[in-house]
């Protein structure tokens, strides 16, 4: 299975590791892991949401993670 690294887009310590879909699977530290050129990702809260360059154009990703209300 392929991994692909997105570079943070403001932080330059971090990368986000993705599987061959684009879907986020883990936050890592930069350095030993080359980033994907022409793309980017920030966190947001419950996750993170970021772009890639396709052959279709740029491309957003997103994943969010909803916790059920406390009651």
């Amino acid at each position: 299975m392929a991994r692909i690294y997105i570079q943070h887009r403001n932080n330059r310590n971090l990368v986000l590791c993705c599987d061959e879909s684009y879907t986020p699977q883990v936050e890592l530290p930069a350095g030993t892991y080359p980033p994907r050129n022409k793309a980017f990702y920030v966190g947001i809260p419950g996750g993170y949401a970021g772009v890639y360059s396709s052959p279709q154009g740029p491309t957003l990703f997103m994943l969010v993670t909803i916790r059920p209300i406390q009651r």
